[in-house]
């Protein structure tokens, strides 16, 4: 049984003991209960979103001015640098006649070896 039925049985029997006021606070501890269980909610997908960049940081390398992700097979990318230190995402970087263009800031890069 959940924190939010026990609570709606509490509400149930304090009901039945038709005091008024117990009934109040009772309400009033459900909704308090309510808005705790979104504020963690929250804080969860918050943990979850920075422990993902965490890892997806620990992967990137940065050489040539752009960003590599090194895999399990080899590496990926280049990635965006700029794009990537003011924004916190990963945008691929497309090859050119003149070399490398983020299609996200335009920025051009004459030469980001790729191995």
């Amino acid at each position: 049984m959940g924190i939010l039925d026990t609570a709606k049985d509490v509400i149930t029997l304090v009901q039945k003991a038709d005091n008024l006021e117990l009934v109040k606070q009772v309400l009033a501890l459900q909704s308090d209960i309510m808005k705790m269980m979104e504020e963690n909610r929250e804080l969860k997908e918050e943990i979850r979103g920075l422990t993902d960049k965490l890892r997806t940081r620990a992967k990137l390398v940065f050489r040539d001015n752009t960003y590599w992700m090194e895999t399990e097979t080899g590496q990926d990318g280049p990635y965006c640098s700029p794009c990537h230190d003011t924004g916190q995402i990963l945008v691929r970087l497309h090859k050119t006649s003149i070399g490398f263009m983020c299609p996200a800031c335009s920025l051009k890069r004459a030469a980001a070896k790729t191995k």
